[in-house]
């Protein structure tokens, strides 16, 4: 082979090496470049992803930069109102002032990692103004290359009302909006300090609240309740406490006073309550104060010497004011039903009869006669129209009907004067034969009066118009009441009518 052919073939093998290479070079250039655009369409997807996860999160998030908002995701635009406007807001500006000290303690870079990551809560401010309350936990981050924080906040307004409604209930009581007694107990340790005294605690105690659910109903001892709530806060200072405490007591807590200002105050409330009324009767209050001067007096001593002077002035007004209220009831029956006291007259009446028929003393005799003109009062309380119903009563009407005897035993046994009847207007409708009610008693188990009161009522019933039927004449009541004798009425009484009329 010539040197020509083998310097022809070297230089096409030379050709042929060189075109594989760039043959080689072109096709590992275009697989790099479809590799490159793989990755590429990959970080796109990630990318759209991110931000669609990102913008769908259930949470606020924000980024934040120099404390100004450079980024946030679509929740936080569409449900605070500010949308692309929010960016670039210092995030203060969109802070309750009052939360500002707990913001900035989160946003300090140099104190984030110290917190490890605990979450706190605050006020943001939405675009209308209104605030939202938010719990927040930050990260710090780089963005953009620069220094950043990553904020996720969490809309927990509902939360809050709802904790904020318990929190409420738990320290105030519901009737009157006032404190209660855990409140009362836990500021009475509070303002137990040196810079408060002289200390004040005052007790109150409304009087006859029971007497009033008894004749008119707890509507009308709630009422009565919110009206001495109402002028104890009328009468008080913005930063005295007042508490109620009891169901019907109440106490207050007053810093910086002295005895002539709590002799002040006792007498402007006593004043003003008196001058109130619920179901005609006047309310009334029993009021207890002292002072704790030093700092080695135990507050609950102070605590106990208000209550103690409270009960005694309670026990200096109850029986007058007590006696006051039942015949104030009394007259609120008469004015309701005018005929009950002409029943009440004419079943007084005939138990001063009796009663002297039996040889009782002058001092038995007038028992009887209050016995026969209180033993209704009960009715005080039944439902209206019941007394003028003409027709028969149903089950619900008369199981109401039947309850008189208990709600006038209730409220005569509230008072010393009253309570020697009491017993005697709780039995009065009870029968010989045992069949009667409340509680069923038969022949000697019956109180000896409300035998009596038994003959007496009915006889007088008998002879009066009724809603539900005509009177019958003497003769014809008497023969009644004979004709039961030995089941409903006891037959020595009825002997004793007999007697007195005849």
């Amino acid at each position: 082979m010539s040197s020509q052919t083998i310097l022809f073939l070297t230089v096409i093998l030379l050709l042929a090496v060189i075109a594989y290479l760039l043959f080689k070079a072109s096709l590992e250039k275009k697989n790099k470049e479809l590799e490159v655009n793989q990755i590429l369409k990959e970080l796109d997807k990630k990318e759209m992803q991110c931000k669609t996860l990102f913008n769908n999160l259930s949470e606020f998030v924000f980024v934040i930069q120099d404390n100004k908002i450079i980024h946030a995701n679509l929740k936080v635009m569409e449900q605070t109102g500010y949308k692309e406007k929010i960016k670039g807001i210092n995030l203060y500006d969109l802070v309750h002032e009052d939360d500002f000290n707990k913001l900035s303690l989160m946003l300090d870079s140099r104190l984030i990692d110290d917190l490890d990551n605990q979450k706190i809560q605050f006020r943001f401010k939405k675009s209308d103004g209104d605030f939202m309350w938010v719990e927040t936990s930050a990260v710090q981050l780089v963005w953009d290359d620069k220094a950043s924080m990553l904020m996720f906040l969490t809309d927990i307004t509902n939360r809050k009302i709802t904790e904020d409604k318990l929190s409420y209930i738990s320290y105030h009581d519901q009737l009157t909006g006032l404190f209660n007694r855990r409140f009362f107990e836990e500021e009475l340790k509070r303002v137990d300090t040196l810079r408060n005294y002289p200390i004040a605690i005052v007790m109150i105690d409304v009087n006859g609240l029971k007497l009033i659910n008894d004749a008119f109903g707890h509507a009308s001892g709630d009422e009565l309740i919110k009206t001495v709530s109402d002028l104890i806060k009328k009468e008080l200072r913005s930063d005295d406490i007042v508490a109620r405490i009891g169901g019907d007591e109440f106490s207050l807590i007053m810093t910086k006073v002295n005895e002539p200002d709590l002799i002040s105050l006792k007498s402007r409330l006593e004043h003003s309550t008196k001058s109130r009324t619920i179901q005609d009767i006047p309310i009334s209050i029993a009021i207890g104060y002292a002072l704790k001067h030093e700092e080695n007096i135990p507050i609950s001593q102070v605590l106990n010497s208000a209550d103690v002077m409270m009960y005694q002035n309670k026990l200096a007004q109850r029986a007058a004011l007590r006696k006051e209220a039942i015949e104030i009831i009394l007259h609120n029956l008469e004015k309701k039903y005018p005929e009950e006291q002409e029943h009440a007259k004419g079943t007084s009446y005939i138990c001063k009869l009796l009663g002297k028929q039996l040889g009782f003393s002058q001092t038995q005799l007038l028992e009887l006669l209050t016995l026969g003109y209180y033993h209704d009062i009960g009715k005080i309380a039944l439902q209206d129209n019941i007394l003028n119903y003409k027709g028969s009563l149903d089950a619900h009407q008369w199981d109401n009907m039947k309850r008189h005897p208990e709600t006038g035993y209730s409220i005569l046994s509230s008072s010393n004067e009253f309570a020697p009847i009491a017993d005697s207007v709780l039995s009065h409708h009870e029968r010989w034969d045992g069949s009667g009610y409340p509680k069923g008693l038969r022949g000697d188990e019956i109180p000896f009066y409300a035998r009596i009161l038994a003959v007496a009522e009915a006889y007088d019933a008998l002879t009066r118009d009724q809603p539900y039927r005509k009177a019958v004449d003497d003769e014809e009541a008497l023969e009644i009441i004979k004709d039961n004798a030995g089941t409903q009425f006891d037959p020595k009484i009825v002997k004793a009518l007999i007697r007195a009329l005849i």
